[in-house]
């Protein structure tokens, strides 16, 4: 890598693909219980590092990269063990991560294995809200801090905040379009801890010796979200962070577009649709994404079911169903029945991970149309913990299974500052994986058109994991690289395929589907 012919993409492709054949034992402490406890929770989700196994005063532990010269010395210091380093792909310890660590280690911190991780900035329901930073105490919590800077920001309309460091003093300033910026009053002594979490929010850790070092995390205001693009530059007192705001927005594709993306959904729903009965699964690694999924089904249900909601926070925006006792202190048991009094054809049962929904979505199944949103990665890694957890693997319960539909939100390509960018140089020599597609691929370099001063319109890429004849796509053991090995191998067209034919298009920012096959193994 250092003499240039191979690149850091290419070596995670293959350490994904012969992880197991190199280091035979390396995944055995992944099956019991690793030290984790020697690692805390924050640390581990800032530099994406993993403790596999302790013995001996030693401590193997996994990381992305080697690029931070003092991490190893500092682990050591902290554990008290000689630390021997093994490198994993990063969508390996992602997934340990979430598996073997809390997702919120803070209140309104979520750290997400897949898609942009999130905090909230106003949650009545949760009881977090924002204070103004003149209200808060010089030695508040670094999330405070944060959470007030973005909310000012919002509050002032403002699309820009500037973090720099300067010998005199820090200074954390808002702009907006051709205006002057404001300046907020922010301590020197919270600004590490802030912009810890900056690093820690948009992955900014573990992105090794590039300048600038660029990420992105989500921030929630209730029912409103806002996309935050982080950039960090080197500075004569340390880094500057730059954040670009921008509200959400999702282009729903029309019913046609969404059947020719993926006719064998929509043939699926017509039969839904004809035998009113049967259950289909939406994964989504946020909940934008499972939005988009049921909205297309709506768009392609075209109206011919009645139903309800039943068990989610908000419903999306193309369902014009009614939701039933949302209250989280009601036993799901009796918001089912209210809502079966209303007699629907179509319910839509959240929370299908847990033992008590994937029973009634077994029971419901037979009598009427079930769709069950599930947070994963992809229909692959829905398939995986479905099975684990051992809910839908009898087979009563895979005859009833129509399939999983996978959605994901991708950026659109900026047409005002487009460059191209040459991925047949990052794949071709990757025989293992499918080959680019014929196209000019480019990526968005950054301009006032799409960081900050627009609502970037997302649009939703799909795949569709229907079982096959004798096939039962919960059953125990079910492996989601195995499950994604063998289809690939028939042709079906995963969300990795899928987004780089629109980025082969000129649709989306062709990093978008690299994202998913480097960091998240799609």
């Amino acid at each position: 890598m250092r003499l240039g012919s191979v690149t850091p993409a290419e070596f995670h492709l293959y350490l994904q693909e012969s992880l197991e054949a190199l280091g035979p034992g390396l995944e055995a402490p992944l099956r019991g219980s690793p030290p984790v406890d020697l690692i805390p929770a924050r640390v581990a989700h800032h530099y994406g590092i993993l403790p596999l196994e302790a013995g001996d005063g030693v401590l193997t532990l996994a990381l992305a990269s080697a690029d931070a010269p003092r991490l190893l010395p500092a682990v050591e210091e902290l554990t008290g063990l000689r630390v021997d380093p093994v490198i994993w792909p990063p969508a390996a310890i992602a997934a340990a991560l979430a598996r073997f660590y809390p997702p919120e280690v803070e209140p309104g911190v979520i750290h997400r294995p897949a898609g942009d991780n999130l905090l909230v900035l106003s949650d009545r329901r949760r009881g977090i809200r924002p204070m103004l930073p003149e209200m808060l105490r010089r030695d508040a919590p670094a999330v405070d801090w944060l959470r007030s800077i973005l909310s000012e920001a919002v509050r002032r309309s403002a699309r820009r905040v500037a973090l720099e460091r300067r010998p005199g003093g820090p200074r954390v300033t808002l702009r907006r379009d051709r205006e002057p910026g404001q300046d907020l009053v922010v301590p020197a002594g919270a600004v590490p801890g802030v912009a810890a979490l900056i690093e820690t929010l948009a992955r900014l850790g573990n992105r090794g010796r590039v300048v600038p070092r660029e990420g992105r995390f989500a921030a929630d205001i209730e029912t409103r979200r806002v996309r935050v693009t982080a950039s960090a530059l080197p500075a004569l007192a340390g880094e500057s962070y730059e954040l670009h705001l921008c509200d959400q927005r999702v282009v729903q594709p029309e019913r046609g577009e969404v059947a020719a993306d993926v006719p064998a959904l929509a043939a699926r729903i017509d039969q839904l649709a004809e035998e009113r009965r049967g259950l289909l699964v939406v994964a989504g690694a946020d909940r934008s994404d499972i939005d988009a999924g049921l909205e297309a089904v709506a768009a392609l249900l075209a109206g011919r079911l009645r139903g309800v909601v039943l068990g989610a926070p908000t419903a999306p925006v193309g369902w014009d169903l009614p939701r039933v006792a949302e209250q989280e202190e009601i036993p799901l048991a009796a918001r089912l029945e209210r809502a079966l009094g209303t007699l629907p054809e179509l319910l839509v049962l959240h929370d299908l991970l847990s033992a008590e929904a994937a029973q009634m979505a077994r029971a419901q199944a037979t009598e009427r149309v079930v769709l069950a949103p599930v947070a994963a990665a992809d229909a692959f890694a829905a398939a995986e913990a479905l099975a684990r957890g051992g809910r839908l693997a009898d087979q009563d319960a895979a005859a009833l299974a129509e399939g999983i539909l996978g959605v994901r939100l991708m950026e659109p390509l900026c047409p005002s500052c487009r460059r191209p960018c040459d991925v047949a140089d990052l794949l071709a020599r990757a025989p293992w994986r499918p080959h680019p597609h014929d196209g000019e691929y480019a990526v968005s370099s950054g301009c006032r058109g799409c960081r900050g001063t627009t609502a970037p319109a997302l649009l939703p890429v799909y795949e569709f994991l229907a079982a096959e004849p004798g096939e039962r796509l919960f059953r125990p053991g079910t492996s989601a690289a195995a499950l994604r090995a063998g289809r690939l191998r028939k042709g079906m067209k995963t969300l990795f395929v899928a987004g780089l034919e629109k980025a082969a298009a000129g649709l989306i920012d062709v990093r978008e589907p690299l994202r998913l096959l480097l960091h998240e193994q799609c």
